[in-house]
């Protein structure tokens, strides 16, 4: 091989180098232009995903990811307006129906001055307290308005729920056991808000379960749990399902469980069936304090 032929093939394999350089430089220069905006829209869309239904996907001048960007926005237009309108609903019925649930209460109230002895007296106005109490929670998830950081005992609040429930869980040959690891356990969750979660798993229960029922509250890692438990069989159907609305199992009844379920999420908890057999209900809530939304 002579010297010129080794200094062509020198210069060709300078060249491929150089060419292969030049690739790998622009492939990354490619590479973060591309990663940057596609990152700008990732966080974009875990925004969307935690509610908030303002977020703007940025633009990259991309075609590709623009289009995403736009369809993002799109769908949280959509999910905004959505929740806009069931929040307005859930206020203008609950507000409706204030005036005719009063009328109904200073009715059994004005049965009781007049000496009316009806033994169903005392629970009527107990079922009126109970509704009047539903629709303020309602109005106040609808309104979304800031909340206290005062914290909710669990102690006081499961035992008045352990106290409303026993009768009638007696009255079919069944007990309630209220257990509670630390009686200090606290939760940022509204009283209203927990009760009616207790209520809804309570009366679940008492419809759907069988034996014993028992709520534990403890502590689980960085959350407060709290357990609904009965002794029955269990639950076929999958987890998820027996929280869909108007859904019926043998330990589901429609709207109940939804509604539960809808309440622990706006306060950044979760309602799940952590066990089919015995079955378990379980409310998850943050054990860390947070700013008041």
């Amino acid at each position: 091989m002579t010297s010129s032929t080794r200094g062509q093939r020198r210069l060709l394999l300078g060249a491929a180098a150089g060419v292969i350089g030049l690739a790998v430089l622009a492939a990354v220069v490619l590479g973060r232009r591309l990663a940057r905006p596609l990152e700008r829209l990732a966080g974009a869309a875990r925004r969307l995903g935690e509610g908030d239904f303002t977020v703007r996907a940025p633009r990259a001048a991309v075609a590709e990811i623009d289009d995403v960007a736009v369809a993002l926005d799109a769908a949280g237009s959509r999910l905004d307006d959505l929740v806009k309108r069931e929040r307005a609903f859930t206020a203008d019925a609950s507000h409706q129906l204030r005036t005719p649930l009063a009328a109904v209460r200073i009715e059994l109230e004005a049965m009781q001055l007049r000496g009316d002895a009806s033994p169903e007296l005392p629970a009527a106005l107990e079922q009126v307290d109970r509704l009047q109490d539903t629709m303020d929670t309602l109005l106040t998830v609808a309104r979304d308005a800031p909340r206290s950081m005062a914290r909710t005992p669990l102690r006081i609040l499961l035992n008045e729920a352990g106290g409303r429930w026993r009768g009638p869980l007696a009255s079919q040959g069944r007990s309630l056991r209220v257990r509670i690891d630390d009686p200090s356990l606290a939760v940022g969750v509204p009283a209203s808000v927990m009760r009616e979660i207790a209520d809804v798993l309570l009366d679940n229960a008492l419809r759907h379960g069988h034996g014993a029922v028992e709520v534990h509250a403890r502590v689980a890692g960085l959350s407060i749990a709290v357990d609904v438990a009965d002794e029955g069989t269990g639950v076929a159907l999958d987890p998820e399902r027996i929280f869909e609305r108007r859904s019926r199992s043998a330990h589901g009844h429609g709207i109940g469980l939804a509604f539960a379920r809808s309440l622990a999420h706006a306060e950044g908890g979760r309602l799940l069936l952590s066990n089919p057999s015995p079955p378990t209900f379980t409310l998850l809530i943050s054990n860390l304090k947070q700013d008041p939304r």
